[in-house]
């Protein structure tokens, strides 16, 4: 198809940390914040962003369960040979590269993400297999040897040694955004682990080290944020971290890790102490930081006006599965308050157009799910319609581009097409 003609604007990238997964999220950041400390960040590429329309392509009209196998079809085709995606270099895995996957809506990305996510994108990859019940003993055999291959790297990304601060650590890098490479990739091999029940000692001695460094690694008291018992506390990184603790809980229940019960105690009590005091006990909106704020954004990653809406709430929907996962009574009045909110803002997948901004989010529609699926009921099942009207036609149909999506959500620019395609998996296999 012939492109629109376009009008470009290049913006230089040169420190950004956030790891979509989130406000975070893979990757909600604080990177961009001006309160962040740091001084080291990955360099990004200069991303091109260009004024046009979307390149003229059908909607999607798979079932989803076959948008699902596209989906998983396109990550196997553009895994690397160490068994990694590609965070921000995807494209040199594209089968023929004179015809490398092409960008639906360039107006957003060029389709890739910053470097440094490598591993993050990689346990997400991963999830979304093994959340599709692909693991490499089970499920469909043609997927195995991708999934053996992920579990492979993401091991062997962890390092061993005697001091604590980095003992079980998952995800060689000291980047801003190195916890949620951690915090995942802990999440996927414990979710692996779960599912294909594998005898492997290394295997479990990885996961039983990944959960061990999550409950060292938080604030007395509190929770989490970028460092090693900081003493500074945010709700994304939290948010992954729970999700991390409560997939080794299930792992330790079978017997295939040990975990110290009262750590596991002290560490929920601590995150709910967190989400409580950052929740604005008004709106029963939680913020990132401070109770009630927007979250953390990406704005330099894109020109102003800023193009993403931050009424869809992903640290409130982090916040309600969070605290469901720590014992939460679904009755709770403050909870229920927190869950009405994400019900007003179900999911669309609605592009930003004038004045008008995008509510494309999937970290919000990941942890908004999670959430509902617990409350059950007419919220749960609105929730569910709206995912799938909002993932299944926006799938990309055609060329190398195939069954992925285009990151065209707030942190797309981060985690490029690799984490907007697993993350969409991963949400459609929550509905």
């Amino acid at each position: 198809m012939m492109r629109m003609r376009t009008k470009s604007i290049t913006l230089g990238l040169a420190a950004c940390t956030a790891l979509v997964l989130g406000s975070t999220v893979l990757f909600s950041t604080a990177l961009l914040s001006t309160t962040s400390n740091r001084t080291e960040a990955p360099v990004a590429h200069a991303l091109q962003i260009t004024v046009d329309k979307p390149l003229d392509k059908a909607p999607n009209k798979r079932s989803r369960s076959k948008t699902v196998r596209a989906a998983l079809d396109w990550l196997v085709r553009h895994q690397k040979k160490d068994g990694s995606w590609s965070c921000d270099n995807y494209i040199t895995d594209c089968a023929d590269p004179k015809k490398p996957c092409q960008h639906q809506h360039p107006a957003y990305t060029d389709g890739r993400g910053f470097t440094g996510y490598d591993p993050g994108v990689t346990a997400l990859a991963l999830w979304a297999f093994v959340s599709a019940g692909h693991t490499h003993t089970g499920g469909n055999a043609k997927y195995r040897p991708t999934v053996l291959a992920a579990k492979s790297y993401l091991v062997g990304q962890q390092t061993k040694s005697e001091e604590p601060k980095t003992n079980g650590f998952l995800g060689h890098t000291t980047a801003e955004e190195a916890i949620y490479n951690h915090a995942i990739a802990t999440v996927a091999l414990g979710e692996l682990l779960y599912k294909s029940k594998d005898p492997d000692p290394e295997f479990r001695a990885c996961v039983e080290r990944a959960v061990a460094y999550c409950l060292e690694a938080r604030n007395d008291g509190y929770a989490w944020k970028y460092d090693f018992r900081s003493g500074k506390n945010d709700t994304s990184v939290t948010g992954w971290m729970v999700r991390a603790i409560v997939v080794g809980e299930k792992c330790a229940k079978r017997k295939f890790i040990t975990i110290d019960p009262a750590k596991v105690a002290e560490a929920k009590k601590g995150a709910v102490s967190w989400l409580n005091r950052v929740t604005s006990a008004k709106s029963g909106i939680t913020g990132y930081q401070s109770p009630g704020d927007p979250g953390a954004s990406l704005r330099a990653a894109y020109p102003e006006p800023y193009p993403y809406s931050k009424d869809p709430s992903a640290m409130t929907a982090a916040a309600v599965a969070c605290h469901l996962a720590c014992g939460a009574d679904r009755g709770d009045t403050a909870l229920q308050q927190s869950a009405s909110y994400l019900v007003r803002e179900l999911p669309e997948w609605k592009l930003a157009k004038g004045k008008r901004q995008s509510k494309v989010n999937l970290y919000y529609w990941y942890y908004g799910t999670h959430a509902l699926e617990q409350f059950g009921g007419k919220p749960w099942k609105a929730w569910r319609s709206a995912i799938k009207q909002a993932l299944v036609p926006s799938q990309c149909v055609g060329g190398c581009e195939d069954g992925s999506w285009d990151p065209i959500g707030e942190w797309g620019a981060a985690g490029g097409r690799v984490y907007s395609t697993a993350m969409s998996v991963i949400v459609l296999e929550g509905v």
